[in-house]
């Protein structure tokens, strides 16, 4: 039982005006038509109302974790279980640099898939702002997440990760079993294995006019594994 999905980690940048902002998240919905989304800096330091954009262009996902700037648009026929949306404060807030940073994920469920996938995505904090002390909040960052990758790994649950790391080089692994999906980059797209099998199919992007961001994808075959 196989299913294919693409699952895309977006960062829109900040301080633009709303006309752009509205059109670059036009572009990752035409460009990744059915995808799941890991935003982020969704209305952060940003004049537009990123959230109420977002909630009209992707009015066909459910739209989770609205709270803070990295939510994730999960389309249909995939079902958020209910319960399973959790929220994780990663690290504290930089002055002038960067806000408090957060970990937002769900388990979801294909109807053409026998087990569920966990999404998760998050947004690190730039380490060289700040000297040491944006260096240790990037520290404290990553070590949110290394915990949240050890609970996921015992849960058994396939865990797919967007995150944009803000570190090109020496990206150390969340947990032993991780996957790279999409290696050597500030954007990562991985998985921590569990009863879904994860295989690659292919890797796109869709440029962007801000920040120079591009929204990077990957294409998947989800494959429930035969010992399940």
């Amino acid at each position: 039982m196989s299913i294919r999905v693409t699952l895309v980690s977006a960062n829109i940048g900040r301080g633009v005006k709303p006309s752009v902002t509205r059109e670059n998240i036009r572009r990752i919905h035409h460009g990744f038509p059915g995808a799941v989304i890991g935003w982020q800096e969704i209305d952060e330091a940003d004049e537009a109302d990123e959230h109420a954009i977002l909630a009209r262009v992707f009015a066909d996902h459910d739209n989770i974790g609205f709270a803070k700037a990295v939510p994730i648009s999960i389309p249909k026929p995939w079902e958020v279980v209910e319960g399973s949306a959790v929220i994780t404060h990663a690290c504290d807030w930089l002055a002038h640099a960067t806000p408090d940073r957060w970990i937002v994920e769900a388990v979801a469920q294909h109807p053409d898939l026998a087990e569920p996938v966990r999404f998760a995505n998050g947004h690190y904090p730039l380490a060289r702002l700040g000297g040491n002390e944006g260096r240790a909040r990037w520290t404290d960052c990553q070590a949110a997440w290394e915990a949240r990758a050890t609970a996921w790994h015992r849960s058994g649950i396939t865990t797919l990760t967007t995150r944009d790391t803000n570190r090109l080089r020496n990206m150390p692994r969340l947990h032993p079993s991780e996957r790279q999906l999409l290696p050597n980059a500030i954007t990562r797209i991985t998985a921590i294995p569990g009863s879904v099998g994860v295989k690659v199919l292919d890797r796109r992007d869709v440029n962007l006019t801000i920040d120079g961001h591009s929204a990077r994808g990957v294409d998947l075959l989800l494959t429930v594994k035969e010992n399940q």
